[in-house]
């Protein structure tokens, strides 16, 4: 997740710099100087478009692991450890790290943004919906609880 985001950071910051530069080069009166501008340009367009490719290749992959998850299994899971992430907040939002028994995948831990008085007691049974091909790739479902996944490994 970090990484895509840096991409499109990176991508947005490349681009802009890249059409700014390359404008200038091409505006300015052929003395030499603008030439620099005009390569400078090229290659900062040419950066942010592989950082735009790898931005794009990331969200499609998520967004692949995100509908083979919520389109494959589901299962009753036995909540095993529910750490509660202070420095981590969105808005009221607080983050857990979540880790769930369940057949197929055994153990396994997400981070999630849970709404405030959303109880995550160990040793409870919540419903999840996971990726057979990934058991791991877990998500909860239970309408219980109010959360959001933070962190989508692999």
């Amino acid at each position: 997740m970090i990484t895509r985001v840096v991409a499109g950071i990176l991508a947005i910051v490349f681009v802009s710099l890249g059409l700014t530069f390359t404008v200038i080069g091409l505006a300015v009166d052929r003395s030499g100087s603008s030439e620099g501008f005009l390569s400078t340009g090229i290659g900062m367009l040419a950066a942010g478009a592989a950082c735009a490719a790898v931005f794009a290749v990331l969200t499609r992959r998520d967004a692949e692991r995100r509908h083979r998850r919520r389109a494959g299994a589901r299962a009753q899971a036995q909540i095993v450890r529910a750490v509660l992430r202070p420095g981590v907040r969105i808005g009221s939002l607080l983050a857990y790290d979540l880790t769930v028994r369940f057949q197929p995948a055994g153990e396994a831990t997400r981070r999630l943004l849970v709404v405030p008085g959303t109880a995550l007691v160990e040793g409870e049974s919540i419903e999840v919906a996971y990726d057979p091909q990934e058991p791991s790739n877990f998500e909860p479902t239970s309408t219980q609880g109010h959360w959001h996944l933070v962190h989508d490994p692999g």
